[in-house]
């Protein structure tokens, strides 16, 4: 099960996976972001999957990175955080990470607390202009 919320300053989308969670939920929550966004914005998002598990595969993350590609064309930028207290995951998410590593418009990181994935999403992006880091 997936549950969304935003960030107190509105600027995070927050997705809490509880439960199993499947590749199709991944993907989903980038169609819901997709769906909440205008095209040509920054997206930030963080994935919760502290109460989840992740019931996927190396396979299934080559399928989640095509679905990653199109949020790529959407959208200028992309942060997105994962928050996980699983070693599994976050093995799952450095692979991941690696796969995606050579957007310049997409940017990922693994945490284990809530409060280092808001604080790293609150930072410019290094690739921001000056122009979206004062405005």
């Amino acid at each position: 099960m997936v549950n969304y919320s935003y960030s107190e300053e509105g600027e995070v989308l927050v997705a809490l996976m509880e439960g199993p969670i499947y590749m199709a939920d991944a993907i989903a929550v980038g169609d819901f972001l997709m769906g909440s966004k205008e095209p040509n914005s920054q997206a930030k998002l963080i994935l919760d999957f502290r109460k989840a598990k992740y019931n996927s595969s190396l396979a299934s993350l080559s399928k989640i990175y095509e679905h990653q590609r199109e949020r790529k064309r959407y959208f200028t930028s992309i942060r997105e955080a994962i928050v996980t207290n699983s070693p599994l995951e976050t093995a799952l998410g450095f692979i991941y990470g690696k796969l995606c590593s050579n957007s310049a418009n997409y940017q990922f990181k693994v945490f284990s607390a809530m409060e280092g994935a808001l604080g790293w999403l609150s930072e410019p992006s290094p690739n921001a202009s000056l122009n979206e880091i004062n405005s």
